[in-house]
């Protein structure tokens, strides 16, 4: 392993134990919004680690370069993403009936969903009053007023990311249906930057309404 990967793993190590100040911490995650291949072995690392301190085995420093070599090869980041979803999805099929709480899969999106952080609001400029505002009630948790102020939005410019926030609102909203055309788009859009979080939260959709045997296909793609 090179000096620059060296410094790039102690950064991303320093970066998940929370050890940067925050200067250092916001370039970090400006970094990961911006190189998805610094994103994906943020993520990489971090499902590394855990895998460790869960199980045991070998040195996270020794499996990052086995997993490096694996990276070039092949493309893992589906996988990687499908394996953490898969366990969900295995859970809820599976779980023993007479062991299993009332609306399992509701409780499972409620225990995993997190709304996604706000890559936004800090780079629109002040003509963008619907999106100021939609995002002012996304930090609130406000959904249903930040579905009208995105809705609003888009009418008039088209957007991507912007969609995918207000499909997150809709799925938080109880807007089942809208979230799920929403997300569905943009989980198969590989031109979308943030692709991967589409499919995780469509199969979190998925496994909300209850379309578990669907979310798994997904997962076997």
């Amino acid at each position: 392993m090179d000096d620059a990967s060296e410094r790039e793993i102690a950064l991303i190590e320093a970066y998940l134990h929370h050890k940067l100040d925050p200067y250092q911490s916001l370039q970090v995650r400006k970094r990961i919004e911006k190189d998805k291949t610094f994103a994906q072995k943020v993520l990489l690392y971090q499902n590394i680690t855990q895998n460790n301190m869960t199980l045991g085995g070998q040195d996270s420093e020794d499996q990052w370069e086995n997993e490096e070599l694996i990276s070039s090869n092949f493309n893992w980041w589906p996988l990687l993403v499908g394996g953490v979803l898969l366990i969900i999805v295995f859970g809820v099929l599976y779980w023993p009936s007479e062991e299993a709480p009332e609306n399992l899969p509701l409780k499972y999106f409620t225990d995993h969903f997190e709304p996604y952080k706000d890559i936004i609001s800090d780079n629109v400029t002040s003509e963008s009053r619907d999106i100021k505002k939609g995002f002012d009630f996304y930090h609130k948790q406000q959904y249903d007023s930040t579905v009208i102020a995105l809705e609003r939005y888009l009418e008039n410019i088209p957007d991507r990311t912007v969609e995918f926030y207000l499909a997150l609102s809709y799925l938080a909203d109880n807007q089942d249906t809208k979230a799920l055309e929403y997300l569905k788009k943009l989980a198969t859009d590989t031109s979308f930057i943030l692709q991967p979080s589409a499919q995780w939260y469509y199969t979190l959709a998925l496994i909300k309404t209850s379309h578990l045997q669907e979310a798994q296909v997904l997962l076997k793609e």
